[in-house]
């Protein structure tokens, strides 16, 4: 499988934050057998958010979409998800349970509102 990796925030595109995240995921996935084939960086702009996840979707047969900071309440990529894929968003849980080497638990989710967003998903 073919696949691309989009990291979002103004924090990466100034430099003031290195994207370990993308290396990290690239790494696992390509461990894995997957096959990443970008990397996009963009910054907390919806207009560029939404055509690099449209794209994405149109040429890979995964993405993964990870933030710098992580769940902030600046954070614009759940909004941007439902009409760039034009697809619903759900709770995804079970897909996080099954696919994810940790899971929150619902008590540091309660505590935390902006965390519980990262829960979701676009049906499919």
């Amino acid at each position: 499988m073919k696949g691309e990796i989009i990291t979002i925030g103004n924090e990466l595109i100034s430099g003031r934050v290195l994207d370990l995240n993308a290396w990290y995921a690239a790494g696992r996935l390509t461990a894995s057998g997957l096959k990443v084939t970008r990397v996009t960086t963009v910054g907390d702009d919806p207009e560029k958010l939404s055509s690099a996840i449209r794209d994405a979707v149109e040429q890979s047969q995964f993405v993964i979409i990870t933030g710098g900071l992580g769940a902030t309440e600046d954070d614009i990529t759940n909004e941007m998800l439902s009409p760039s894929t034009q697809r619903e968003m759900c709770a995804g849980f079970r897909l996080w349970k099954t696919r994810c080497d940790f899971i929150f638990s619902p008590a540091f989710l309660t505590r935390c509102a902006t965390c519980s967003t990262s829960l979701y998903c676009p049906r499919y």
